[in-house]
């Protein structure tokens, strides 16, 4: 599962390289933090997610098809933006300004746990 992922991550089409993985000299990242892939799952700064479609379609596409992930999914996603500051400005944890953008992802999943996050 994780293999097709990345084949898209590869490919460069339809991939999320602001709220999503990115490859910085040859290693895996997602905002400042660098990601260990086990098997299928994923490994972020000590936490290890289950990786499931939903949470690899949330991690690798810039819109992903909500009939892949789950509230869980979800969950899982939210606390790894959460936990590295992805979506803080210049992945600052003292910011209180968030990353944005105009996508569809942004509007539909990423303001919404900012706002969640934030309160």
């Amino acid at each position: 599962m994780a293999e097709n992922y990345l084949r898209q991550f590869a490919s460069k089409e339809d991939v999320d390289k602001t709220f999503g993985l990115y490859d910085k000299h040859g290693e895996f990242f997602i905002g400042d933090s660098p990601v260990k892939i086990e098997s299928d799952d994923i490994i972020v700064k000590d936490k290890k997610c289950q990786g499931t479609p939903g949470l690899w379609e949330l991690l690798i596409m810039k819109e992903p098809d909500k009939s892949i992930y789950n509230r869980e999914d979800f969950r899982n996603y939210a606390e790894i933006l959460r936990h590295i500051n992805a979506m803080k400005h210049n992945h600052d944890p003292k910011s209180n300004k968030p990353k944005s953008s105009k996508s569809q992802k942004y509007k539909e999943i990423i303001r919404p746990i900012w706002d969640i996050v934030s309160q």
